[in-house]
């Protein structure tokens, strides 16, 4: 069963997304840490049965042979939260269930990206990616999903 583990709000400096969340929840952030893989580091706030964390780029570090996580390379903008991670005691079990699910007879026959980046996205994804069903196209950030219905095709997004 997967349940959230925490939230992240991303910042592109901790100082900024650390300040967000103690004007907005009225407390003060206190443990944290770094990440040296991912040239990351962050504050933690505990929220009883999960966590809330702020993560930034470490300006200290050096910059990563790989993507940050939560595209932190990417991110503009001022911090917000942007991510919800779920965790699971059995990965595998998790996992199964999505080709368990009985088939509806439905199919996904367009998945389109628009983001303001597109053709760097495009680059991003061309190396790891390789569904043609998804279409990446320059425009404000969205999702539009086309699935083929008994009825014809429909729009989702």
């Amino acid at each position: 069963m997967l349940r959230i583990d925490h939230l992240a709000v991303v910042a592109g400096r901790l100082g900024d997304g650390v300040a967000l969340v103690e004007q907005a929840l009225g407390v003060t952030m206190a443990g944290g840490g770094k990440h040296a893989l991912m040239a990351t580091h962050n504050r933690l706030l505990g929220l009883g049965d999960l966590y809330l964390e702020v993560i930034a780029p470490d300006p200290n570090a050096p910059a990563p042979d790989r993507p940050r996580w939560f595209d932190m390379d990417r991110f503009t903008g001022p911090p917000r939260l942007t991510h919800w991670i779920a965790a699971t005691d059995d990965l595998a079990a998790e996992v199964a269930l999505g080709p368990a699910l009985p088939d509806s007879g439905l199919r996904l026959t367009r998945l389109e990206i628009a983001h303001p980046e597109a053709t760097a996205l495009r680059a991003a994804l061309a190396k790891r990616l390789f569904d043609p069903r998804v279409v990446v196209v320059a425009g404000n950030l969205s999702v539009r999903a086309t699935i083929d219905t008994p009825t014809g095709p429909r729009v989702l997004g």
